[in-house]
């Protein structure tokens, strides 16, 4: 299994596809809307995914390393990880901290 990992920025994001054993497989940055954040969010590691032959059976998850939602019009870690879950349509974690992060979706 493969994971997406986001790691949130003032001015670009981060993306990173890692492997079961936290390889990292694949990498870029995008700039995204803080508005419209979890649907471009979304297209971006799709592109990124695709590019790398990698499909929705593959992953399994989606982490996203931010300090403040609200930068991004959240206001409630509940709501950003419901509309993760639900648009990526697996698990979603939220971390501060990029370790914390991939060893939690790992597990």
């Amino acid at each position: 299994m493969n994971y997406f990992v986001a790691q949130f920025g003032a001015e670009e994001t981060k993306l990173v596809i890692i492997d079961k054993h936290k390889k990292v497989i694949d990498s870029s940055t995008a700039t995204l809307d803080n508005n419209n954040y979890v649907k471009q969010l979304a297209d971006s590691l799709i592109e990124l995914a695709h590019k790398n032959d990698l499909y929705h059976d593959d992953l399994n998850g989606i982490g996203l390393i931010i300090n403040d939602i609200k930068q991004i019009n959240y206001f409630d870690n509940e709501t950003l990880i419901n509309d993760l879950e639900s648009t990526f349509n697996f698990k979603a974690i939220l971390e501060d901290d990029y370790d914390a992060l991939i060893d939690n979706i790992v597990k």
